[in-house]
């Protein structure tokens, strides 16, 4: 059964969105189905759909709410026989509840929730299952804060993130930092990106830096996300006096490639849900030290396949970054069992095949039999 598949995004991580839905689109087009994304124009998740053979839908509006942009929407799905509408986040779900009431209950609705925010707590339209079918997670972190705010768990499936291994790969050819940079190829190369800037996280692995150079210099720390928030890490850097240490960047559009060039990639993030970028770094075999936030701990076994430290903890970040320059060999077995950790559950072509079937699920049980 093919099945027509709107997938909306109106919230302020197109970055990960383009890194997981634009592939996860991608696997489902290979299964049959046909594909469909909904995101604020001139963001890379819509400007990137066409190359993806997927049809766009700008949506106006993401700071307030406009009724006439919900509305168009609807007609999109009624036109287009769209039966599963997947929602990505709170900012999507009121435009996704206005759909299915337009559409006399037409459609399925599926959301998919990465973190617990304070303003789902208040969330009563979910509490009560009005106008959503299923909510889709992604750690059983996120899956027991859901039922302690009163969700039932048959409404909760707990889906995993998938990242493409043929894209994010240990043989992807590494992007050459050390022409673009000029540096000496005896450096150590260490990066952190994150889709913005904005998280503390940054300036914790900038105070972890100034520990760690103190004891060696030949090493290169590479910042790379969206330049807001850049001056304020630049100024920082320099009062440490480390800006020989640091180079920023914008968010790379070549992912696989930059990460293929670091010799370890760390992630201290303070905030948020950075379980999709952590992926994308196992996958291409790289040592990593994240943060113990949303679900990390259920990806990574400390010491086995990477290091958790606590969050906002500066010392504890530098002693882990010193301990990897002092056995290389023992963080790049870690960086092999993230690979192999990658390969045996988080497949982006599992993710689909799962989602698939609870799509199936659902409209055989609301007798939706909609094809393409």
């Amino acid at each position: 059964m093919s099945i027509n598949i709107l997938h909306i995004d109106i919230g302020k991580g197109w970055r990960e969105s383009e890194l997981q839905l634009l592939p996860l689109g991608r696997a489902l087009q290979k299964r049959g189905h046909r594909l469909w994304i909904g995101a604020p124009p001139k963001t890379g998740l819509l400007l990137k759909s066409p190359e993806y053979r997927m049809k766009a839908i700008p949506i106006r509006g993401v700071r307030f709410f406009q009724p006439l942009e919900a509305e168009r929407i609807a007609n999109a799905v009624k036109r287009e026989g769209i039966a599963i509408l997947h929602l990505h986040g709170l900012h999507s779900l009121r435009y996704g509840l206005w759909v299915k009431r337009m559409t006399r209950n037409e459609v399925i609705v599926v959301l998919s929730l990465q973190k617990v925010s304070p303003s789902l707590r208040k969330g009563r339209r979910l509490r009560e299952g009005r106008g959503v079918e299923q909510i889709v997670v992604s750690s059983k972190l996120v899956q027991k804060r859901l039922e302690s705010i009163g969700i039932e768990s048959e409404r909760l499936c707990l889906i995993r993130n998938g990242v493409n291994l043929i894209q994010f790969s240990p043989s992807v050819k590494p992007y050459d930092l050390f022409q673009e940079y000029s540096f000496p190829p005896e450096m150590t190369i260490i990066g952190y990106v994150a889709p913005s800037l904005c998280d503390k996280g940054a300036r914790i692995l900038i105070e972890a830096a100034s520990e760690v150079a103190s004891n060696c210099s030949d090493i290169i720390f590479l910042i790379a996300g969206e330049d807001r928030g850049r001056k304020g890490l630049e100024a920082l850097v320099e009062s440490y006096g480390l800006s020989k240490n640091f180079i920023f960047s914008g968010f790379p559009e070549k992912l696989p490639a930059t990460l293929a060039a670091l010799d370890l990639f760390v992630l201290p993030a303070v905030e948020g849900n950075p379980e999709l970028t952590i992926l994308n770094a196992m996958a291409t075999g790289l040592s990593v030290i994240a943060t113990d936030l949303s679900g990390v701990k259920e990806i990574i076994k400390n010491g086995v396949n990477g290091v958790v430290v606590p969050p906002g903890e500066p010392h504890t970040l530098a002693r882990a970054i010193t301990q990897f320059m002092e056995d290389r060999r023992k963080w790049r077995i870690m960086g092999q069992e993230g690979r192999k950790l990658m390969e045996a559950k988080f497949d982006i072509e599992k993710t689909a095949r799962t989602i698939e079937k609870l799509y199936k699920q659902l409209l055989k049980k609301g007798g939706l039999q909609r094809n393409a």
